[in-house]
């Protein structure tokens, strides 16, 4: 990310002719350099569009008016023929305001984007052609956050934030009033929000694009993609989308041929995007009433899926393929899934959920994909690609109790997984919800315990070393313990962002817990979400900027 040398107020500019790149939420990359411009402010709006006359020829008519979707969003659009090149700033509090300019017919819209809500800012437009240049000014000011937002309690917040924009889901629990949606929302490096995307159905995981778009999966069922304004670009169904008409997004949605789409959804280097999805696999009777006592089992497996846009299947790889439910039972297999969340949600009869792969995602550096198998315990990763070594889908590793990668003394292993990653050291950070911990409740008479950990692996030795672990004490002096849900992230001044996603507050109510910690587990943050009203957070993700720009200040 380029930052300015010379001022603390820095304003943001983008050309028509020149592609910034993004940096989505696991990767913050550098862009491309652009020459602010600053000016006083001459005009103000609001709710109602304003229209400023160009002074030198080269604008037209220019006018500002209120974002589509969101009130901490603007939209200008400047008349300019074709030939000339714009470049637009942005001037006014904070740290993440922005502009994107987007060619559009008869001149150029420009989206004003990561605002505080509220607040007044200039934006400045910078006209060239043939030696000739105009600017012209106006003014926005956002609107009111939405009243229905999620509690946020910020108890710490410090100095050793990281820079940039924390995006996170909000998916309420029906604690909050009728007709509440599910958001996305930005918060900057004070605890501002700065961006919000409501959506009407529970978000999962989010990837901001290159496309300058942010990319998202939903219930379990389909994928949607929208701009940095809101509106939408692309929407995509699965079988269970379509077989029950969920979401509306049967007619017009371009249809996946898979089951599901649920806990990830990237965007591979290639364009294709990346899935898990769930299929039945069969199971002798024999098994089922040995392991289970039980005649028969209608049995989910995770499949992973690389599919294109157009809802192409490109490769896809069964967990059966490595793993059977009569050899590899895990700790669910004989436990009914529940209907609230995949795969209890996806089938009309009732399923056992053997393997719940929650995180998957594309090694470059190894070719690998890393996958996540929570009811296994697991960690395991597969040939991306046919390479010298071996074709597509070989196993090449497993960390967990009956993997090929083995606990160091002293190394503590983890339960019921989320999130896996690479941090830039190269060693593999997830975190660990807890569940089945030993000792702990129900097994044992210890409460639960959650935490972000990291590990070192020696691949040739075929061990894994703990290198960090960091846990948070909760307000009842217990450890805090999300027995679903989480992330961890490592960010880019090397602080650990960490989700304690589910927290069970008693009676069907949960909340979240959003921790930052530098690396010697100094508390940067402490946020806390919907305590009053349950709501949780599945994942967070970090980028410098909302559009891959230099990030503004005050």
């Amino acid at each position: 990310m380029l930052r300015a040398r010379t001022s603390r107020r820095t304003v943001l500019a983008a050309a028509m002719s020149v592609t910034t790149l993004l940096a989505a939420c696991s990767d913050d990359s550098t862009p491309a350099d652009a020459t602010p411009t600053t000016a006083a402010a001459t005009s103000t709006t609001a709710a109602a569009p304003t229209t400023e006359a160009a002074t030198d020829g080269l604008f037209g008519t220019v006018e500002v008016q209120p974002g589509p979707v969101s009130t901490l969003t603007g939209v200008v659009t400047a008349e300019v023929a074709d030939g000339i090149t714009v470049t637009a700033s942005i001037d006014g509090p904070g740290v993440t305001a922005e502009t994107l300019v987007v060619p559009v017919a008869g001149g150029v819209e420009v989206q004003l984007i990561g605002l505080r809500a509220e607040a007044d800012y200039t934006v400045t437009l910078h006209a060239t052609a043939d030696g000739a240049e105009d600017s012209a000014e106006v003014t926005f000011t956002s609107g009111a956050l939405p009243t229905n937002l999620p509690p946020m309690d910020l108890r710490v917040n410090t100095d050793q934030v990281a820079d940039g924009i924390t995006l996170f889901d909000a998916d309420p629990w029906g604690g909050a009033p009728e007709g509440t949606p599910s958001y996305i929302l930005g918060m900057d490096r004070d605890g501002e929000v700065v961006w919000y995307h409501p959506n009407p159905t529970r978000v999962e995981d989010i990837e901001v694009t290159a496309r300058h778009t942010v990319l998202f999966n939903t219930d379990d069922v389909a994928i949607r993609e929208v701009d940095l304004l809101g509106r939408p670009v692309l929407d995509m169904a699965t079988q269970a989308a379509v077989r029950n008409d969920r979401l509306g997004l049967a007619a017009d949605a371009v249809q996946v041929p898979i089951e599901s789409t649920h806990h990830e959804i990237t965007e591979l280097p290639n364009g294709n995007l990346l899935t898990l999805s769930t299929a039945l696999v069969p199971m002798d009777a024999a098994d089922t009433q040995r392991l289970c006592g039980k005649d028969s089992l209608n049995v989910v497996e995770d499949v992973v899926v690389e599919f294109d846009r157009e809802g192409n299947i490109v490769q896809e790889w069964k967990m059966s393929d490595y793993f059977s439910p009569a050899e590899r039972p895990g700790t669910e297999l004989c436990v009914d899934a529940l209907p609230v969340g995949p795969p209890g949600s996806l089938y009309d009869v009732q399923v056992v959920d053997w393997t719940h792969a929650n995180a998957v995602f594309l090694d470059e550096a190894s070719n690998s994909l890393i996958l996540s198998l929570r009811h296994l315990d697991a960690v395991m990763a597969i040939r991306y690609a046919a390479d010298a070594d071996g074709p597509a889908g070989g196993l090449l590793w497993e960390l967990g109790p009956e993997g090929t990668i083995a606990f160091t003394d002293g190394s503590e292993p983890f339960y019921h997984q989320h999130a896996p990653e690479f941090r830039a050291d190269g060693t593999l950070l997830l975190f660990d919800n807890g569940n089945t911990r030993p000792g702990t409740f129900p097994q044992g008479d210890l409460p639960g315990r959650s935490r972000a950990v990291a590990y070192r692996l020696d691949l040739e030795a075929g061990t894994a070393t703990e290198v960090f672990s960091h846990g948070d004490m909760g307000d009842d002096g217990n450890p805090t313990f999300a027995g679903f849900l989480g992330d961890a992230n490592e960010l880019p001044n090397g602080n650990v962002a960490i989700d304690y996603g589910g927290m069970a507050l008693g009676q069907g109510q949960f909340a979240s817990r959003l921790v930052e910690v530098t690396a010697d587990g100094t508390v940067a943050r402490d946020l806390h979400i919907g305590l009053d009203q349950s709501w949780t957070v599945y994942r967070t993700c970090h980028v410098a900027t909302l559009t891959g720009g230099e990030g503004g200040s005050d």
